[in-house]
């Protein structure tokens, strides 16, 4: 018998497995057998019929999960409120607005053994597009779509050039247009930061999931919407990777370092979910 695995595939919270069945393989096995079959125990009827164990729940990884059939979240810009988008085969239009799955690159990102996926969706309105990057966590048999996107492409903007697993999560390669220095390039070429980070996934004390930066150094995971300011005087301030302050503190207020006012407001407390 064949030692490949058969994987199947999962839509819309539905799943199924292939299986031997367990009495299959115990006749199969007797019909091999040149011994005659030994007279079957008398049950004591005073004994009390065993419990049935619990079975264990299944655990799959985001690749056995059909995402370009499901509602999923999008923040127009990055930093708008979450709209719901009913995707059928990885498309979907919403108020005349196109919108696509692609590719997806996978890896742990939040290290439980289970594969995770770092999904790019695009926008497309007339002109305008945009691309944002969405980290999917495996759970039981369904994925969990982290809301904040962790990268984004666009006209005109910044640039997502490569993507890979890691150990920790996913890395980054983007190109940026760092404003005001780049306010002068023309929009055919790209801006003038590059940058490569990691990100993960971790809980907060809620049980609540955020991208987490890991490298370069510890910080927030999701977009940042950048600031106005290139300079700044260090301060002795405590810093986060999730907001929230009952989190990890990764920059302690014996520590100084430099804090930036941010040039636009990202959504209000970060909406776990639409609404």
């Amino acid at each position: 018998m064949s030692n490949t695995q058969v994987r199947t595939r999962m839509s819309r919270g539905l799943r199924v497995a292939g299986a031997v069945s367990a009495l299959a393989i115990a006749v199969a096995l007797a019909g091999c057998s040149a011994l005659s079959p030994a007279s079957p125990p008398v049950a004591d009827p005073t004994t009390p019929d065993a419990p049935s164990p619990t079975p264990t729940p299944t655990r799959i990884g985001v690749d056995d999960i059909d995402l370009p059939n499901g509602e999923w979240v999008y923040s127009p810009g990055g930093f708008s409120a979450p709209i719901t988008i009913d995707f059928v085969d990885g498309a979907a239009q919403v108020d005349g607005v196109g919108y696509a799955m692609k590719e997806p690159v996978y890896g742990d990102a939040n290290r439980d053994g289970l594969e995770d996926a770092l999904v790019p969706i695009e926008r497309s309105d007339g002109n305008g597009w945009e691309s944002l990057w969405y980290i999917f966590v495996a759970d039981g048999e369904s994925a969990v779509q982290v809301p904040m996107p962790v990268a984004r492409s666009s006209r005109c903007g910044d640039a997502v050039t490569g993507v890979s697993a890691t150990p920790d999560g996913f890395a980054l390669e983007l190109i940026l247009r760092m404003s005001p220095l780049d306010d002068a390039v023309p929009c055919s070429d790209p801006g003038t930061g590059v940058q490569r980070r990691v990100v993960g996934i971790e809980h907060d004390s809620a049980g609540d999931l955020w991208p987490v930066q890991t490298e370069p150094v510890a910080a927030w995971g999701g977009l940042c919407p950048g600031s106005e300011w290139m300079d700044a005087p260090p301060e002795k301030v405590a810093l986060y990777t999730v907001p929230d302050t009952s989190g990890t503190v990764v920059n302690p207020a014996t520590e100084p370092t430099a804090v930036f006012p941010v040039r636009a407001a990202p959504w209000s407390s970060c909406p776990r979910r639409p609404g």
